[in-house]
This record gives C-alpha cells, structure tokens and sequence, in this order.
C-alpha cells in the first residue's frame, strides 16, 4: 500500500506570499547600497599640533562636512605597531603618556557612530 500525498501546488497562496516577500526584501537590499555609498565621508585634512608638554600633545583637523567622531592613533612606529588610540567627538584630540624627545606618529580617522566603521 503506498501513502498518498496532497498534490503540491508550486504556486499556492504561500508560495505567492514568500515570493512577494523575496521580492520587497530583494528591492529594499538594491535601495540600502547607494544611499549608504554616498553617506561615506571624506578623511579629515590639515592636521597639526599645538599645546605640547613633554609628556602631552594636543591635534587638531579640519573635520569633513557630517563628521561627528574621530578615532586618534598615535605611535612610535610609522607603521603604527603597538598604537594608542582616543575617541573624539571634536577635531581636536589630546594624546597623554608620551615618552620625552620621541618622534610620534599620528593617523584619525571619521567613525560612523552608526555602525563604529572607519
């Protein structure tokens, strides 16, 4: 005796369902990508120091239009190995702990206080 099964129909109301879900889904995926491209901000420009000590150094930029948050690293090495970092929300950043008569390196860079991406 073999069972029956009730004939599958491929496009019953919930496989219409789904795929009309796909479908927005898909739409709204096509939508996300541009508008996110263009929220993408410029790097900031025209760093420079003032207000040293031996052991602490004020930066500050020119932050790009939108910018609200910055990450400040700061290293010995060029290739910034064993960097320190600060985050700021102003275009100015102090770093503190610096070693007397040392070379430093600084990079920033614009945070997206969304998603916390550089």
């Amino acid at each position: 005796m073999s069972a029956s099964h009730p004939a599958v129909r491929p496009h019953g109301p919930v496989v219409r369902a789904l795929l009309a879900c796909l479908c927005v889904l898909a739409a709204s995926l096509t939508l996300v990508g541009p508008a996110h491209a263009a929220h993408r901000l410029s790097a900031p420009k025209g760093l420079r120091t003032s207000a040293a000590t031996a052991t602490t150094l004020t930066v500050r930029w020119t932050a790009p239009r939108g910018a609200r948050a910055f990450r400040v690293q700061y290293s010995t090495s060029a290739a910034m190995r064993g960097a320190r970092s600060l985050r700021t929300g102003r275009a100015a950043g102090r770093l503190t702990g610096l070693r007397a008569a040392s070379r430093y390196y600084v990079r920033v860079q614009v945070v997206d206080r969304r998603t916390g991406s550089r």
